[in-house]
């Protein structure tokens, strides 16, 4: 049976028998050992009667099955406990070791690079380690049982709470021990134990290899508490992953006296702290020199008030490399990421990812084989809030604020209406001639603006009261003004020569009324235009705003209006605008604007605004290096 129809048919299965939370994964385990031919205490949880599909190792069938568990919300709620899903591993661990060509660093799996996952569940991430190993050695590395029992043993490490969950782990990586004998003789590794037990039944070799496996897998899956036990604590690793328990303080569920264990050995534990921040402040005590992490973790570390300690450890002791975006995979909705990062201790053997915003590859990615939503081709998020400004950087920073005027000195700024996407109020097509054309963030490009896809039609339209809010609106969302997108890093402007109302994911900027009679008014709009798009802008809100958790993922008003700009009546001020100008006009013809001649017209403007700002040719040289580092517009 193929993988898709035999999903679907286990989760029925599954379903059916109505298995009591608590032995769910005590049954699976069993029928995992079951596949392996390990014996195991049926009599513990109900016995499954389920073949596995043909198709693909036992080892991913093992990890399929355990991220169908259809367990109930209550005891993942209450475990913080969700499985990753197979191809969600896959992506993680190809950004934490591939080059940026895409070629898998034979250093980071196949010669002996130390794997830990400190909360393991069905140990995904090592047995995609362990695969990834076997992909970029010699035809001749891992192809029998033996040498993938020495890779285990040598290699893999790993740490789950639950003892259940654990033996899950255990027969993952017995499956894939035992499949080595099929890539041995030339079968397919779905059918390799299989195949092995069929030619060597007789000889009781199965048997043996089985039992040593099993042996080497239990010593290597310990089940302990890894934030407050002591397992594998001794030990160092090259590389540190998983997908620990998103388990807040917050509703009660972690008991008090563990609660007050973790906040005397973790610095991350105060306030509302979250499980998984300790699991990372936990993982760089755990690394090698040189040695890296790379976690799922909730989004809302990006942004959220209570994991401010967690971004600043990350800023202080390791360069995030990347951060990926998996959306919604899991069955409670919650958005996660993927974090990649580095200790910031010295250089060793151990090669570290490369420095890079990029996405892994789609071709990775398969949303069918888990029967998630959610999983999709990753975007790559800003790595601002984890690159710490080095004292040139802040210096230059603080120069700039102080000496230039600032964009709120030139302008005054407003958001768009507070009307969500969905609201009665907006709809997608113009239904009457009084219904106004409204723009949303997407709409709003570098230098570009997209014809309008929604309308605002009030129902009060034909009312005093709305003929009042068209009056307020005409006088809000005049012809001829400056649009920011607020999404950061997608900062992006655009001159607006339209009427067009915005919604609130878009700020409005007019010249103020008192430079009106000054002669660079006729192009200050222009020359606003130009500073603001510029790679200089987004290098100062990265560094001036790069510990303050609410510049993610929205640039606040206040903010923008901070930035530093020249001062309008320059002698090179007119200049830079008509560069924004004929930038402008590029972006918004119907034809694809020719990219050489659009790049250097905006490494003109770069270089002019550079001068307008006075910076000497070290801080230039700083300014390419920051944005290098941490990803430009």
């Amino acid at each position: 049976m193929n993988l898709k129809p035999w999903l679907g048919y286990a989760q029925r299965a599954l379903c059916e028998r109505h298995i009591p939370e608590e032995a769910f994964a005590s049954a699976i385990a069993n029928l995992a050992e079951s596949w392996i031919g390990q014996p195991n205490d049926a009599s513990s949880a109900p016995a499954l009667a389920l073949f596995p599909p043909d198709d693909i190792p036992l080892s991913e069938a093992i990890l399929h099955l355990s991220a169908l568990q259809p367990q109930q919300q209550a005891l993942k709620k209450n475990s913080g406990q969700y499985f990753t899903p197979l191809s969600l591993a896959e992506n993680l661990l190809n950004a934490s070791v591939r080059k940026s060509n895409g070629t898998v660093r034979a250093e980071s799996c196949g010669k002996g690079l130390t794997f830990l996952d400190p909360a393991c569940g069905s140990g995904v991430f090592l047995y995609v380690a362990a695969r990834m190993a076997a992909q970029v050695t010699p035809s001749s590395g891992l192809d029998t049982t033996r040498k993938r029992a020495t890779f285990v043993n040598d290699c893999l490490f790993g740490i789950e709470k639950d003892p259940q969950v654990a033996r899950l782990a255990r027969a993952t990586l017995t499956a894939w021990i035992l499949e080595g004998a099929g890539v041995a003789e030339g079968v397919g590794v779905g059918a390799g134990i299989r195949a092995e037990a069929e030619a060597e039944a007789r000889l009781g070799v199965h048997a043996t290899f089985l039992a040593e496996a099993a042996q080497i897998t239990t010593a290597k899956i310990l089940c302990d508490d890894a934030l407050l036990g002591n397992a594998w604590r001794s030990s160092h690793f090259d590389c540190v992953v998983g997908n620990p328990p998103f388990l807040g303080v917050r509703r009660g569920r972690i008991p008090v006296s563990e609660k007050a264990a973790l906040q005397h050995r973790f610095k991350t534990a105060q306030g509302q702290f979250d499980l998984y921040a300790l699991f990372v402040e936990d993982a760089l005590t755990r690394i090698n020199e040189g040695g890296f992490i790379a976690f799922v973790l909730p989004r809302p570390l990006l942004s959220n008030h209570y994991s401010a300690l967690l971004r600043n450890l990350l800023a202080r002791e390791t360069t995030v490399h990347n951060i990926l975006d998996f959306g919604k995979p899991f069955q409670a909705g919650v958005e996660i990421i993927g974090l990649v990062a580095s200790g910031n201790s010295a250089v060793s053997t151990v090669t570290k990812p490369e420095t890079a915003i990029s996405s892994p590859s789609a071709g990775s990615a398969n949303a069918g084989s888990t029967g998630h939503a959610g999983i999709r081709e990753q975007q790559a998020l800003p790595v601002m809030l984890f690159h710490t400004p080095e004292n040139g950087l802040a210096n230059l920073v603080e120069r700039l604020s102080v000496e230039f005027p600032l964009l709120g000195d030139l302008t005054v700024s407003w958001r768009g209406l507070e009307f969500g996407k969905k609201d009665a109020a907006i709809i997608k097509s113009r239904i009457s001639a009084g219904a106004l054309p409204i723009l949303q963030g997407s709409d709003v490009q570098r230098y570009a603006i997209k014809t309008p896809t929604r309308f605002y039609s009030p129902a009060e339209e034909s009312t005093m009261g709305g003929m009042q809010k068209r009056r307020t609106f005409s006088s809000k969302f005049p012809a001829g003004k400056l649009l920011v997108r607020r999404v950061f890093p997608g900062l992006a402007a655009a001159y607006d020569p339209d009427p067009n109302l915005t919604l609130n994911t878009i700020y409005v900027l007019m010249a103020r009324p008192e430079y009106a009679k000054a002669p660079h008014f006729s192009y200050l709009h222009w020359f606003l235009l130009g500073v603001i798009n510029s790679g200089i802008a987004s290098f100062w809100f990265r560094n001036a705003f790069v510990f303050q958790e609410n510049l993610f993922p929205y640039v606040r008003l206040s903010q923008l209006r901070r930035l530093p700009c020249p001062p309008p009546d320059h002698p090179y001020a007119s200049q830079l605008a008509e560069l924004a100008h004929t930038l402008s006009l590029a972006h918004q013809k119907s034809s694809a604007p020719g990219y050489e001649a659009l790049q250097q017209t905006e490494q003109h403007l770069e270089i002019l605004l550079a001068d307008m700002l006075g910076l000497s040719e070290p801080e230039r040289k700083m300014i390419q290096l920051s944005l290098s580092q941490i990803g430009s517009k």
